[in-house]
């Protein structure tokens, strides 16, 4: 009889797994999404023009370049002959090639004042830095050289499959990594930058409305107040946050005199590298040299290996492939958008033979090799490839 009602019990239990393995659990989510109609008036409570929702249905493709540059957000203030634009890409660990770049830079003694500095998914968490200046690069180091992942995420399998959780992995560690980075400081320092006409922008990816949306980072900053603070860590965190693997992260937000939230993940779920389209405004009929430096963390084209026939395995090759060609897209808008406007584009990548494995996804040996190999790179002036005429040349050095 006892073996009878434990055989029932352990039916119902792994019934009941299943069923939240495939449903979820909706008791999660605390708020509703932002109705359809609603979805571009949404507002950041206590916020203004701080963040634009991509919508390509209202905008129109030909129109998206005008409609942005006639938003809300607050445009560059360029005063000099020469304007300076850095874009940092997604790619999780191989974010501490940026960061070994910027370090290298620094040294080298030609790295630029950035006046934009964008950034998606680990370059969101890289660009603040970026964009104060060096006195960050000790932070870029130790931050990509000195975690592992234990100091990135914690192993959350066990709610996923029986409590219904929207993820893997659980973020806290990383959270409190933002804590201790995103301090009242930092964000001081960014609205500082930002009164004096430079830009920050992050993307995350809205997944209610299948939208990107950019985040003025500086203009968040210039509120100067705990919320302030709060809603910069979400947004970094929203924009690394890569989905399945890192839940999501629920921004409160009003609209039509109600409270919704909004589900954010990954900016890189929507593009790779973004900023062009910020260009287009701020340097027409200036007569601005302006240069365009692309950090991309990842390869120019991804190494073949064989792929083990586990579900994990076939997942995690896909979204890298699919990681790769969408970075093709956002390349070729930038070559597109280069040479129609007479913008010097730069472009690095980490080197096709950096053939260091890893074991686990954020492992120091491996993030320690990939910082020196973007740092000597950038010491020695060996670090960009341009497009000119059509023509791709490696390792050109900045006069």
């Amino acid at each position: 009889m006892k073996k009878n009602i434990l055989i029932i019990l352990l039916v119902l239990a792994a019934v009941a797994a299943w069923s939240y393995f495939i449903k979820g659990y909706d008791g999660i989510r605390l708020g509703y999404a932002v109705p359809e109609r609603q979805i571009n008036d949404a507002k950041v409570p206590g916020f203004e023009n701080i963040r634009l929702i991509m919508d390509p249905i209202r905008f129109g493709a030909d129109k998206v370049k005008l409609d942005i540059y006639n938003s809300g957000l607050s445009k560059p203030v360029l005063h000099k002959p020469e304007a300076n634009i850095l874009v940092i890409s997604g790619g999780g660990a191989n974010g501490a090639y940026s960061a070994g770049v910027l370090c290298g830079w620094t040294f080298s003694g030609d790295r630029p004042v950035f006046d934009i500095v964008t950034g998606v998914s680990t370059g969101a968490l890289i660009a603040p830095c970026a964009f104060i200046g060096s006195s960050y690069d000790r932070v870029l180091h130790d931050v990509y050289t000195k975690v592992s992942d234990a100091d990135i995420m914690r192993n959350n399998v066990i709610e996923f499959l029986f409590g219904g959780r929207p993820s893997i992995m659980d973020t806290k560690p990383l959270r409190s990594i933002l804590e201790k980075l995103v301090t009242e400081e930092l964000i001081n320092k960014v609205a500082d930058e930002h009164e004096r006409g430079r830009r920050l922008y992050i993307a995350t990816t809205n997944l209610d409305a299948r939208r990107v949306v950019l985040w003025d980072m500086g203009a968040i900053a210039s509120y100067r107040t705990k919320d302030a603070l709060h809603l910069f860590r979400s947004v970094m965190l929203a924009s690394a946050s890569i989905p399945v693997a890192f839940p999501p992260v629920m921004i409160d937000v009003e609209a039509g005199g109600r409270t919704f939230n909004e589900m954010h993940v990954d900016g890189s779920v929507g593009t790779q590298l973004f900023g062009a389209l910020f260009i287009v405004g701020p340097v027409r009929d200036r007569g601005l040299q302006t240069n365009v430096f692309l950090l991309r963390n990842g390869k120019i084209a991804d190494n073949p290996a064989e792929v083990s026939y586990k579900i994990w395995d076939i997942a995690g090759a896909s979204f890298s492939t699919m990681i790769t060609w969408q970075s093709y897209g956002d390349l070729y808008r930038f070559i597109s958008m280069a040479k129609k406007r007479f913008i010097k584009l730069y472009m690095t990548f980490i080197p096709y033979d950096f053939d260091v494995r890893r074991k686990g996804e954020f492992d120091r040996r491996y993030m320690s090799r990939l910082f020196h190999t973007g740092y000597q790179l950038a010491r020695d002036g060996n670090l960009w490839t341009t497009v000119d005429n059509g023509i791709i040349s490696h390792n050109v050095r900045i006069e």
